[in-house]
C-alpha cells in the first residue's frame, strides 16, 4: 500500500511536466505509475504541441493556410478565393435577404 502511494505521488512529477506542454496530466500519470523510470524521462523530452492552426482551410486538403497565402503551401491550389466560411457565408446570404425582404415592404 505504501509503495503504490509512493509511486502515485512521483507520478505527479512527469504528469505536470507534461501538463505544462500540453499534453493531458491524466494520461502521463497513469503512465507515470506504471513505469516512471520511462515516463520522467519522456516527459522531459517531448515537445511542447503547437497552437492550433488559424487562417483559412484549403477547399482541396483541408489543411490550414495563413490568412495572407494566395497559394496552399501543402497541395499548391489557389486560396484566393476563400475569404468566409460557408457558416458565415450562409448567415451573410440570410441577413441581406432579411434586408431586401424589408425593403419591399
Amino acid at each position: 500500500m505504501g509503495m503504490f502511494l509512493l509511486l502515485a505521488v512521483l507520478a505527479l512529477i512527469p504528469a505536470m511536466i507534461a501538463q505544462k506542454k500540453g499534453r493531458s496530466a491524466l494520461l502521463w500519470w497513469v503512465f507515470g505509475v506504471l513505469l516512471f523510470i520511462v515516463a520522467l524521462p519522456a516527459s522531459i523530452i517531448i515537445k511542447p504541441l503547437e497552437a492550433q492552426a488559424t487562417g483559412k482551410k484549403c477547399p482541396k486538403c483541408a489543411e490550414f493556410v495563413k490568412e495572407e497565402a494566395l497559394i496552399c503551401k501543402h497541395c499548391g491550389s489557389d486560396v484566393t478565393s476563400i475569404d468566409v466560411s460557408p457558416i458565415e457565408a450562409t448567415v451573410i446570404q440570410d441577413e441581406s435577404e432579411k434586408d431586401q425582404s424589408k425593403d419591399k415592404v
